[in-house]
């Protein structure tokens, strides 16, 4: 990891430091040398902070060094990539709003596939949604699609366990930090079977959730990769948001159909109304994400 990386590490690890002021702070000196000399009367003038986040954040910059979190992260075993580094996956890097630092858990090389796939759905899926996801990922793991999902309740969590089951490789990208693992039903799961594979998060280890972090969550799902595909979802739900961010992010999305009496699948069915493509079985996501390459590459900043 480059010094610049390092610093920019640091930064993200801070508890006064949002992602806002971090861009900031990138637009003002992209080298992130300027910040660790500035006093809190400057730091407040040049960021537009009050007094108090002033202070908050010239404490908090000399209270450890990037050195200290380097090892810090080294004893929790989580490895940070950031946005400057050749292994920060170019899909990512190409939406609106990138996460400056991914901090990862597990099996580094399934950040590095090139193909990688966002399945999600409801919280509380029904027998068929199941039914779904055991149809549609086996053979979406024999082509060597990578399943990223969120963690959650529901189709995620569904979708992370058969993934494993099927000897597949999965991404959990979380709404917190790796020490606060939500839900805690979950936790068994994250330590005896995610160990071989990947969890990540943007929040430093020590965040704990927060009703908005999962919405901001979501963009990252589906900016990791090439498609989404929806397993069932109401009409206002997080699933859709993530449907919504892979439209803008320019990302093809794949819904499954439902019967028009079942709640759970009005999301979809709606997705499918406004341009989503209905599937059936797996070959309709293969077929139409054929020939997709995508590789890291060190030489494009956000």
């Amino acid at each position: 990891m480059s010094s610049r990386a390092k610093r920019l590490t640091h930064l993200a690890s801070l508890p006064s430091m949002s992602r806002a002021l971090l861009k900031k702070i990138l637009h003002f000196d992209e080298t992130l040398t300027v910040i660790f000399k500035q006093s809190h009367v400057q730091l407040s003038e040049t960021y537009g902070l009050s007094t108090k986040k002033a202070r908050h954040l010239y404490e908090h910059l000399r209270r450890v060094s990037t050195d200290f979190w380097s090892e810090y992260y080294k004893k929790k075993q989580i490895v940070p990539v950031t946005i400057f580094d050749k292994g920060y996956p170019n899909l990512l890097k190409e939406i609106y709003d990138p996460p400056f630092v991914l901090f990862c858990r597990g099996r580094m090389n399934t950040l590095y596939s090139e193909k990688r796939l966002a399945i999600v759905g409801t919280r509380k899926p029904s027998t068929t949604g199941l039914k779904s996801l055991e149809l549609l990922i086996p053979p979406l793991l024999q082509d060597g699609w990578v399943i990223v999902s969120g963690f959650a309740a529901g189709v995620d969590i569904h979708a992370h366990q058969l993934t494993v089951k099927n000897g597949g490789q999965t991404i959990a990208v979380l709404a917190h930090g790796h020490d606060n693992l939500y839900p805690a039903a979950h936790r068994p799961f994250a330590e005896h079977e995610m160990v071989s594979q990947l969890m990540i998060s943007e929040y430093p280890p020590y965040v704990k959730p927060r009703p908005w972090q999962f919405p901001e969550r979501n963009r990252i799902i589906s900016g990791l990769c090439a498609g989404t595909v929806v397993i069932e979802a109401k009409e206002k739900s997080g699933s859709l948001i993530t449907a919504d961010q892979a439209l803008e992010q320019g990302r093809d999305v794949f819904a499954v159909p439902g019967a028009i009496t079942n709640q759970k699948a009005a999301g979809t069915n709606q997705l499918i109304q406004q341009g989503a493509k209905l599937i059936q079985r797996a070959d309709d996501i293969i077929e139409e994400l054929c020939g997709f390459q995508q590789s890291c590459d060190s030489d494009k900043f956000f």
